[in-house]
């Protein structure tokens, strides 16, 4: 990150919450002791983790296709995903199901809800947060290679090549979403797209930020962020 972006993002933004901040804070609304969690795509849980060690009567449980995912030192289980279209879940056995970042490397939609639909209890939750496919970096994203990914992404965010996945972007709108929920039996309780602050994949450069200042500026002032904002952030509870 230049050190003239950060200095900025940091004086304009020091009291305003983040996308995963945002989406931690919709995570504890619905949180409740006793409750199982599946964290689909749950990482080796050291990028901006959410604050497990004040909800002890949780039992979390990580599903990840990478095996170094079962080093996340939050989970008290950790299952390996050896086929997107079945989750190794038992029926019915889970309160919650978290998505951080993960709908846009989804491959097939459907066989995805159908598992979140097939796993969760009567009235479970499924919250996520993931880009919205009409936001300018998204749409850059798409036409970039993946090759290229990893190394803006370790300039900008401080990830290795090796947490960058392939992004194919196939359930990443809200009427995508709100479609599939409907399909499968979940109601919304929750569906929003916002600009939290500016786009920090460019902050790599002073020009980049700015650039994204901009575009930050006019659709947070002008209500085009619920179309064209970076973030989805969704809470669908099954019937």
């Amino acid at each position: 990150m230049a050190p003239r972006a950060k200095t900025i993002r940091e004086k304009l933004f020091a009291n305003k919450l983040n996308d995963w901040q945002t989406y931690h804070k919709l995570i504890g609304r619905y949180l409740r002791a006793g409750m199982t969690v599946l964290d689909v795509g749950c990482g080796r849980g050291s990028v901006a983790p959410f604050s497990w060690n004040e909800y002890l009567n949780v039992k979390l449980i990580g599903l990840d296709p990478d095996p170094t995912a079962s080093g996340n030192p939050h989970l008290e289980t950790f299952i390996l995903l050896p086929d997107e279209q079945h989750w190794p879940i038992e029926d019915g056995s889970i309160d919650m199901v978290l998505a951080r970042y993960v709908l846009e490397h989804v491959v097939e939609p459907d066989a995805f809800f159908n598992n979140v639909h097939r796993v969760l209890k009567s009235k479970g939750i499924f919250a996520f947060l993931t880009p919205n496919q009409y936001h300018f970096a998204t749409i850059i994203s798409r036409i970039t290679p993946h090759s290229w990914k990893g190394a803006l992404l370790s300039r900008t965010k401080g990830c290795t090549e090796g947490d960058v996945f392939p992004t194919l972007y196939r359930l990443n709108s809200l009427s995508l979403i709100g479609r599939l929920a409907q399909k499968f039996n979940l109601k919304i309780e929750h569906l929003a797209t916002n600009e939290f602050m500016p786009c920090g994949y460019f902050d790599f450069c002073l020009p980049g930020f700015l650039v994204c200042y901009a575009y930050y500026l006019v659709v947070t002032r002008t209500g085009l962020e619920h179309y064209i904002g970076a973030s989805i952030t969704g809470v669908l509870r099954k019937a």
